[in-house]
């Protein structure tokens, strides 16, 4: 039990408890479990997932669980990063990966139900776990994997296909890189205005996603001027298509589509996720600097890296190296529902940052 301050303002006293795991010799999983004390303790365990590549304990997260009288418990992923992109953590360290592709999960579960049964004298009467993006990548690995370590789970807008999402953000880079692939951010509002008025329903909005077929041409200059704001130029058309059609699933051959058309201009949209700074190619967007951290670190062993450099061998070894392990797409769940466990699983259509074909169907 450690004497230190707990970084965030707690809504009940709790006893809380941090400790490493390690599956393996070379493992370090930081985790924290927090207890409401006394009466105040609904006998059940709450787990939380984290956002990223992990690297730090989502406190932010820790009080309004509490506050409604679960124990609540997480973990570092395994390793500690200065931010959610961060993967140098990963070069050369296999025992690191696992840990973050699905033992954290584990390891902490299995550290949570002993310190909870030392406290309590018995299991928790439940065991959730709740995450997204990456968090909701770890929730499906505890389904996959781990099918007896939780009676219910939550999987928000899941990175399940995540070794494919890195190879989709990777192209998407080069193309914004090269001669012409530009497309700035100041574009945007009149892609999204074109893309709800070919499959809007009247409400601003697109009428249903999944039927949308789009095609950015329909903003075609008819000068090809880059200047103008209301339209695309030819090159700029081919980028926009290339971020629609996404990439195709490496396991399955399943296309894994872009973001839907709909909201390339809102906040937390293409111009940060995708573009970064659309009037200047070199600019890291999230997606990029996501999909950099992978193929430096994790395949190419090489901080010197660049995404310009990105091959299809690089896309190929990092499927072939770590699909196995980070990725979360195995549809059979017998196990887990027959040990009466319950999963929703949601995802927004408008999500930018990670697309809904991102979710297992």
């Amino acid at each position: 039990v450690t004497g230190q301050a707990a970084p965030l303002a707690l809504p009940v006293p709790v006893c809380r408890v941090t400790g490493i795991a390690r599956p393996s010799r070379a493992s370090r999983i930081r985790f924290e479990l927090m207890i409401p004390l006394g009466a105040a303790w609904n006998g059940k365990y709450l787990q939380l997932g984290s956002g990223g590549f992990a690297g730090r304990i989502p406190y932010h997260d820790f009080a309004a669980p509490l506050a409604r009288g679960y124990a609540v418990g997480a973990s570092d992923g395994g390793h500690v990063g200065t931010d959610f992109t961060d993967g140098r953590w990963a070069m050369n360290a296999p025992e690191a990966v696992r840990d973050f592709g699905h033992r954290a999960v584990k390891s902490t579960r299995d550290a949570a139900g002993a310190l909870l049964r030392a406290f309590g004298g018995g299991e928790p009467r439940r065991a959730y776990f709740v995450g997204c993006s990456n968090g909701g990548r770890e929730a499906l690995q505890a389904a996959q994997r781990y099918p007896r370590d939780f009676s219910g789970i939550v999987a928000g807008a899941p990175a399940s296909h995540m070794t494919a999402l890195f190879a989709f953000h990777g192209r998407i880079a080069q193309r914004l890189a090269s001669a012409g692939g530009a497309l700035p951010a100041s574009k945007l509002p009149a892609l999204q205005r074109a893309a709800i008025a070919a499959c809007g329903n009247g409400d601003g909005i697109v009428a249903d996603p999944a039927q949308c077929a789009f095609d950015p041409a329909s903003l075609a200059c008819a000068t090809d001027d880059a200047m103008r704001d209301d339209c695309l130029t030819t090159d700029e058309i081919e980028t926009a298509r290339a971020i629609y059609a996404g990439v195709a699933d490496p396991r399955t051959g399943r296309v894994l589509r872009g973001p839907a058309p709909g909201a390339e201009a809102e906040p937390g949209g293409w111009a940060g996720w995708l573009l970064g700074d659309g009037d200047d190619p070199a600019a890291e967007s999230g997606g990029r600097a996501f999909s950099r951290n992978f193929y430096a670190y994790f395949v190419r062993k090489d901080p010197a890296f660049d995404i310009a450099g990105l091959t299809a061998r690089d896309v190929a070894a990092g499927h072939a190296r770590f699909g196995r392990i980070i990725d979360a797409t195995d549809p059979d769940l017998r196990a887990f529902a027959a040990g009466g466990g319950r999963l929703i699983q949601y995802h927004g259509w408008n999500d930018q940052t990670l697309q809904p074909a991102y979710s297992p169907q």
